[in-house]
């Protein structure tokens, strides 16, 4: 039997939750969890990647904001699932979503509502959104999901300039991100990511018989790890894509979440990716990146261990940073105490 412990500021309250115990008072939660190599409650499958549960709970060490880069105007959406909540969600909370005020950061996921990740999130202001949407990694579910951020957004269009999506496998550096989207002008359609292929997607003859005046009979597209669009082209798609036109949109041409996007801008509406090389998914070779190039980019992804990113922490062993985010995290933040 095991036991570790992580310190985050919260307000009074007191949880029982299955596996975890939240300990609370006006400073502090306190959460203990218990698990055993022969039963671990949080020994979820995750595609031969990461071990869980997050073995950073060990440090038992409070949380510290970091500094903010990100304007406000900027509406960040995450895009997970319960499985990965221990695996994967757990990292970004402890890093780089520590850098934004909990406002401006929502999170879609699938479960129920008494999940401990979504009651530890919403209890420290976070919105977090638990669908309906079916708990796989396939076309229906992705795009169910992305509508939900869509209509997040557009709920709240007016006090954000631009929507930016990441999945739960994604480090968002938010200071290269500020930097990026300040050489953009925000009033105009933009549409800001990183296109995994060597050459266009060519459109059959099946989605071109859907397409009555198309601009273009290929397109590019922003892989859905990170990109980012600014508001005007957010109106131009929102027929596409709101409420259950999303669904609906990726149903008929038979096509995930991210190439329907890019479908819509690209074929439908005409304007054109800007292809960003500094947005890193794990699609791309990150293993041999030295720290200073990583803390460059406006993100990068945790792509198994075969492209994990190497950022040398002698506080923080592999195999309790088995994405490489915390040791990457206190490289950029390197005054965090617990670092």
């Amino acid at each position: 039997m095991r036991v570790a412990s992580l310190l985050v500021l919260l307000s009074v309250a007191i949880v029982f939750n299955g596996a975890c115990v939240y300990f609370l008072s006006s400073a502090h939660v306190h959460i203990d969890f218990w698990w055993s190599n022969s039963s671990n409650v949080f020994n979820v499958p995750r595609a031969s990647q990461a071990k869980t549960p997050h073995p950073t709970l060990v440090l038992g060490k409070p949380l510290q904001p970091t500094k903010r880069y990100l304007t406000n105007d900027v509406f960040v959406s995450v895009r997970t699932t319960s499985a990965f909540h221990d695996s994967r969600l757990s990292f970004l909370f402890l890093t780089w979503m520590q850098a934004l005020p909990s406002s401006q950061l929502n999170i879609v996921t699938d479960g129920f509502l008494n999940d401990t990740w979504v009651e530890l999130l919403t209890s420290q202001g976070y919105h977090v959104t638990v669908s309906d949407c079916t708990r796989t990694h396939q076309r229906g579910s992705l795009c169910c999901k992305s509508g939900i951020e869509y209509d997040l957004y557009y709920e709240a269009m007016d006090k954000y300039r631009w929507f930016c999506h990441l999945d739960d496998d994604m480090y968002l550096n938010t200071r290269s991100l500020a930097e990026l989207l300040n050489h953009y002008n925000h009033t105009m359609p933009l549409y800001i990511g990183y296109f995994p292929l060597a050459k266009p997607f060519e459109l059959d003859m099946y989605r071109l018989s859907f397409i009555k005046d198309a601009k273009k009979k290929s397109f590019r597209f922003a892989t859905g790890g990170m990109y980012c669009i600014s508001r005007p082209l957010m109106i131009n798609i929102e027929p596409y894509f709101r409420g259950k036109s999303f669904d609906s949109t990726c149903e008929r041409y038979k096509l995930t979440d991210d190439m329907m996007i890019g479908l819509v801008i690209e074929v439908l509406l005409g304007y054109n990716l800007t292809i960003v090389s500094s947005i890193k998914t794990h699609l791309q070779s990150l293993v041999n990146m030295k720290p200073e190039e990583l803390a460059s980019k406006v993100s990068v992804s945790y792509g198994g261990k075969s492209n994990r990113i190497t950022v040398p922490n002698e506080k923080i062993t592999a195999e309790e940073d088995y994405s490489g985010f915390l040791s990457f995290h206190c490289f950029l933040y390197p005054d965090i105490k617990w670092c």
